[in-house]
């Protein structure tokens, strides 16, 4: 019970912190200083990241309700994030990927549950 509170407090962390690495990123010149090779692409991936936090914050949320599927979101929500922002997204895909980790041994262990009382 305890692991899938963890996992909804780190994903929502997550969420947030992306959602704000998004908006930083979206500050005109911020892009462009820390990736001048990619410049040109620098809106659309503020863009990404800004849903990509928001995938994240939902899926921190759905923790409480379904692990299996906030795992799969947080995973994707990781993946994402990581190809929206790069070097930003080391925090944010940190949390959101430890809450999914913990979310899939959470339903682990509620299967095993299910298992004892059937």
């Amino acid at each position: 019970m305890t692991m899938k509170y963890l996992a909804f407090a780190l994903g929502v962390i997550g969420g947030i912190v992306g959602i704000l690495v998004g908006l930083f990123e979206h500050i005109p010149g911020v892009y462009d200083a820390l990736l001048k090779h990619l410049s040109g692409y620098g809106v659309t991936f503020s863009h990404i990241t800004v849903a990509m936090g928001i995938l994240g914050l939902i899926s921190g949320i759905l923790f409480l309700v379904n692990a299996r599927w906030a795992a799969w979101l947080g995973l994707i929500a990781t993946v994402g994030g990581a190809i929206g922002s790069f070097t930003l997204w080391l925090l944010p895909g940190s949390f959101l990927f430890m809450a999914s980790i913990l979310g899939f041994f959470d339903l682990d262990q509620s299967q095993r549950n299910n298992k004892a009382v059937h």
